[in-house]
């Protein structure tokens, strides 16, 4: 019997979480379907979209400038020259962070 039940509760639970799911079926729970404006909103995700490519840019530069200065210890131009690339990568990365959280802060004016 507490088997029966502890199956039906999983089984239910499961429908109740499967994307899949019909909306028109009538044993459904309304409330899983309900959102607020929160939810619907992506400008939260971008903002931390943004922010996490502003700290792997700035992680990107900081490695660059080690190798940059590896190079230049070792004498080894290509190792040097990939440093500055790295750091122009890290750059980039972190620009385009920037204007996603930007972007994303004007959306929710």
């Amino acid at each position: 019997m507490a088997d029966d039940r502890n199956r039906d509760a999983y089984d239910m639970n499961r429908k109740a979480n499967d994307p899949n799911r019909n909306p028109n079926d009538p044993n459904r729970n309304p409330s899983d379907s309900f959102r607020s404006a929160g939810d619907q909103d992506s400008s939260g995700d971008d903002l931390r979209r943004g922010l996490k490519d502003q700290i792997k840019g700035a992680f990107k530069e900081e490695e660059g400038k080690d190798r940059e200065s590896l190079g230049k210890v070792t004498g080894d131009r290509v190792e040097e020259l990939r440093g500055k690339g790295q750091q122009v990568k890290g750059k980039v990365q972190r620009e385009i962070g920037k204007a996603e959280t930007d972007s994303a802060a004007d959306r929710d004016i």
